[in-house]
């Protein structure tokens, strides 16, 4: 196997550009089978926990199912809502992005009339209606600049055909708002679509801007009659972590619109994602840890990952990645592989920080909630200096007590004997190693140096 193949199984760990192998390698979470369906669900992770992953495997799943069924698989409208302007809110922020469904529905309905185009001509006269309706209420003259970037992949007698069945923009009136109604959704039945999936993702850079804003939009849209009163679509939304305790306030979940999903991962199954990614990269079906990790490095790799890993599978594919690229030196299960025993040498998890947000993480785990709030505000302090080391005075006057500056002399009214406060600052020091160190006796990130201060070390 061409070793630059293997690396590319481990190499950039987004989904997206994944999704030729992904389902050799997926892991379903538990709750898989209960997502699938005509029901809306909200399922909520963090980073690297795997949600565009799931979505793609969802989708997936869905037209599998209905084809071994003989059933009508669903049209997939894959949805990555524009952010709204700042005074964008309540019903004018769910009137936005109810158009913007019913617009990103219209285009994706495009590609499957082009595969279909052969069934068009056959339909009755209202389902060519109200689908060319629909198109270009919501298309409008995007339609033309759509279907011209279709000519890469589709015959300009297959693109004719989708224009004359669609008809001109005078179907448009019969509809009278901005939103999927039900006409559209049995029209498209007869077309061979059995409903509607909005698959909401990428919603981490609307979060990072404003997260309160965010959660407030999408409670809106689940709070609202809108789409829920349409049979046949189902919004499958994968959301940030940083806005769950908003949306799951949300009167949708309350009357029982959607069903919410929390995206975790026990070690098992984190075991299992790495097992299985590595056996595919190394083409060993049968590959478990203990033939390329000996257990001394796996150890090792637990220990790191506990500390630093969060329980998030891009963190744990990260740490193994090592194990994906070997140099050959015989046969094993029809796989290449090397010599395994030496001990690995695992890289230092960085800390950083959210400045924005002013949380503090090691690696992947966020520790901001371990912290006491003096311990918080003295590791932002050092992060604010770094790369400057900070001495003890500075940290106790100007953290601790709170003053512009240290005071120069005994004179001085704020000045304190080094005595009565220094065993205040070693207190809080040890409680912040306790909290963020792998080894708080060996200390790699909040480092004293001796005779000078404190350091922070190893910092993204």
């Amino acid at each position: 196997m061409n070793s630059s193949w293997q690396s590319s199984t481990f190499s950039r760990l987004i989904a997206e550009h994944e999704k030729d192998w992904l389902a050799d390698v997926f892991v379903p979470p538990a709750d898989f089978d209960a997502m699938l369906g005509m029901r809306s669900i909200l399922v909520y992770g963090r980073r690297g926990e795997g949600k565009t992953a799931l979505r793609l495997m969802l989708a997936q799943r869905a037209h599998t199912l209905a084809t071994q069924s003989g059933q009508m698989p669903p049209l997939i409208v894959d949805w990555r809502p524009t952010i709204l302007p700042v005074d964008a809110k309540g019903s004018i922020a769910t009137q936005k992005l109810l158009k913007e469904a019913a617009r990103v529905t219209a285009h994706a309905l495009l590609p499957f009339l082009a595969q279909h185009v052969d069934r068009l001509a056959q339909q009755a006269n209202w389902i060519t209606k109200l689908t060319g309706g629909f198109v270009h209420r919501h298309l409008g003259p995007r339609l033309e600049i759509d279907l011209g970037r279709m000519e890469e992949r589709y015959s300009l007698d297959i693109l004719q055909g989708v224009r004359e069945f669609l008809g001109d923009e005078m179907n448009a009136e019969l509809f009278t708002s901005d939103n999927i109604e039900t006409d559209i959704t049995d029209a498209l039945k007869h077309l061979g679509i059995g409903g509607i999936w909005l698959m909401v993702d990428g919603l981490e850079p609307w979060a990072d801007s404003d997260a309160e804003q965010l959660g407030q939009a999408i409670k809106d849209l689940f709070s609202t009659l809108g789409l829920f009163e349409v049979s046949d679509v189902a919004i499958k939304l994968m959301a940030p972590e940083d806005i769950k305790r908003t949306i799951l306030n949300s009167g949708a979940l309350t009357r029982r619109r959607l069903d919410p999903f929390e995206l975790r991962w026990s070690n098992d199954k984190l075991v299992e994602i790495v097992e299985k990614r590595l056996a595919f990269a190394r083409q060993w079906p049968d590959l478990q840890l203990n033939d390329v990790c000996p257990p001394e490095n796996q150890r090792a790799l637990m220990t790191n990952l506990e500390q630093t890993g969060a329980g998030l599978p891009r963190a744990w594919l990260e740490a193994f990645k090592p194990f994906a690229v070997v140099e050959e030196k015989g046969k094993r299960g029809g796989a290449e592989h090397s010599d395994i025993e030496k001990p690995l040498d695992i890289k230092l998890a960085p800390i950083r920080v959210n400045r924005e947000s002013g949380e503090i993480f090691v690696g992947h785990t966020n520790k901001t909630n371990q912290l006491q709030d003096m311990e918080r505000r003295i590791l932002l302090y050092l992060f604010e200096q770094y790369p400057r080391l900070c001495t003890r005075e500075e940290i106790y006057y100007r953290v601790y007590m709170g003053l512009a500056q240290v005071p120069r002399n005994s004179s001085d009214g704020h000045w304190t004997m080094r005595s009565i406060w220094d065993g205040t600052i070693d207190t809080i020091v040890y409680r912040i190693r306790q909290v963020i160190e792998p080894d708080p006796h060996t200390p790699c990130y909040l480092v004293t140096i001796r005779r000078k201060g404190l350091s922070l070390q190893n910092v993204a």
